[in-house]
């Protein structure tokens, strides 16, 4: 009977997970490195018992591990095993944890910078090594992709390290942020990949709304046999499967629970719905300012303005509710909301969404975090408690105000691409029109509820949790959000037929 092997990788160790066929009990080996991170390990395909492992400290740095006897004992390469690892200080000592960028001429650098969150140049530096990935056909031959991004290759057995020179001498190099993922990060790169992807494939949208329940899915053996397994075996080992009779496009309409079918994405028969926003109360949720958005076009005050940063803001742009902070955090409470009467019918919602914002600001610059929310209906006596409703996130966009420039050859009506290397400092209190994408999403909003969108220039951990935007203390001044007929700050949503 065959036997399997899983190699674990966490921040406090590596464990090594044996079994055999039947899978029914385990043997667990470790924690080996205990008390260090370690964020990758892998077999050699052709040499079962060679395991490399990337072992990662703040205090002591990258350290490359290697066991010839399938995890049974360590070494660092190019150190005889049993020999001690590290220097009388503690650290690392061995040619095998050296990584360093080439800078040299004939490699097509030197590449020193890159772009940071923030939008300015970064050194490139080495921090870690996220991934590593053994030959298929030598043992010796190793790959590695690293933090800041950069991919090396040792072909002694991870004894010694070269930078590849193709990826990060790429001309677009300075223009590279670091990413991140979770529901909203992922979906607008995923689509335009299919977009521009000229031979045969398939759009699959799944309907999870955050970073754990895409996991979950992932990990499940239902979505890895129904949705992976058809395309494995029909590309992989030539069985036939119905993965080619399958839809072009299917994606899940969130709060309908259905998934829907179409030749194409956006998908066909989709309208293109305008709501502006405007200053009219809507009475049903406390903010800043408690806005309006209607299909008509907008009417009354013709602008709305915040001065940051808000008082009562604790974490990011979050504070407390009405209670305090025993009463826990209220999210919406102290950012801009622009809120439509309740929906006299289910409204679905597929494809590409664009906010026009016309907005000025006290500052030389400014950002803009964008939510749109599906806010449910609310008892009178919450209400008149001053409780805000709950609300269900449905997507959300960003945009710095200096990089509002345009790039033509990619945007499209309804998609705009931003080319983030023009950044162009605004003129305090100068009126300008920034083209804002969310991303794409399919959503119903049912009968009685509401289309919310949110505005603020920074977000909180107690919101996003996974991949928040801190706070900058120099953020200090007043924006202004234009919604009259000379500026028609407006929402434009992809209507469904369905």
């Amino acid at each position: 009977m065959s036997s399997v092997r899983i190699l674990v990788g966490t921040r406090k160790g590596a464990f090594i997970l044996t079994s055999d066929g039947k899978r029914e009990r385990w043997n667990v080996s470790g924690p080996l490195f205990a008390g260090w991170e370690i964020y990758h390990l892998k077999g050699s395909p052709v040499d079962p018992e060679r395991i490399y492992c990337s072992q990662s400290s703040g205090w002591f740095g990258q350290i490359i591990q290697r066991s010839d006897d399938g995890g049974k004992t360590w070494h660092q390469p190019g150190t005889p095993a049993g020999e001690p690892m590290t220097t009388p200080e503690g650290f690392p000592k061995a040619e095998s944890n050296k990584f360093v960028y080439d800078t040299s001429p004939p490699s097509g650098k030197p590449l020193t910078t890159h772009q940071w969150y923030d939008g300015t140049q970064h050194p490139w530096e080495f921090k870690r090594v996220w991934h590593l990935e053994p030959s298929l056909t030598d043992p010796e031959t190793i790959f590695a992709g690293v933090e800041d991004a950069a991919i090396f290759k040792s072909t002694d057995g991870g004894k010694n390290w070269h930078e590849l020179a193709g990826l990060r001498g790429h001309g677009t190099g300075p223009q590279w942020a670091p990413g991140a993922g979770g529901m909203g990060l992922h979906t607008r790169g995923n689509i335009d990949g299919y977009l521009r992807a000229s031979g045969p494939k398939k759009l699959r949208m799944s309907g999870v709304p955050n970073a754990w329940a895409a996991a979950a899915e992932f990990s499940s053996v239902e979505f890895h046999k129904n949705v992976l397994l058809p395309f494995y075996d029909h590309y992989l080992k030539g069985k036939s499967t119905d993965y080619l009779a399958r839809p072009n496009v299917q994606y899940q309409v969130r709060g309908a629970n259905v998934m829907r079918s179409a030749e194409s994405w956006p998908p066909p028969g989709i309208t293109y719905m305008r709501w502006f926003l405007n200053a009219a109360t809507s009475g049903s949720v406390t903010s800043l300012n408690d806005g309006g958005l209607s299909p008509q076009a907008a009417s009354g005050p013709p602008s709305t303005t915040y001065k940051y940063p808000v008082p009562g803001w604790v974490a990011g742009v979050v504070g407390f509710g009405p209670s305090g902070p025993a009463g826990g955090f209220d999210p919406v409470r102290r950012v801009l909301t622009f809120t439509t009467t309740p929906l006299d019918r289910d409204l679905e919602i597929s494809g590409p969404i664009k906010l026009v914002l016309y907005a000025s600001s006290s500052a030389c610059d400014t950002d803009f975090f964008i939510k749109l929310s599906d806010q449910f209906p609310q008892a009178p006596e919450d209400r008149g408690k001053g409780l805000n409703p709950f609300a269900e996130l449905i997507t959300r966009g960003w945009l710095r105000a200096s990089h509002r420039a345009l790039d033509p050859k990619h945007s499209t009506e309804m998609v705009p691409y931003h080319t983030h290397n023009d950044p162009r400092p605004l003129t305090p209190n100068e009126i300008y029109n920034f083209e804002i994408s969310l991303e794409p999403m399919a959503y119903l909003i049912q009968k009685g509820h509401r289309l919310r969108l949110e505005i603020v220039n920074g977000d909180s951990p107690i919101s996003e949790q996974l991949w928040p935007h801190y706070y900058r203390p120099d953020k200090v001044g007043s924006d202004t959000i234009h919604h009259d007929a000379a500026h028609p700050s407006e929402l434009i949503l992809p209507i469904s037929p369905a």
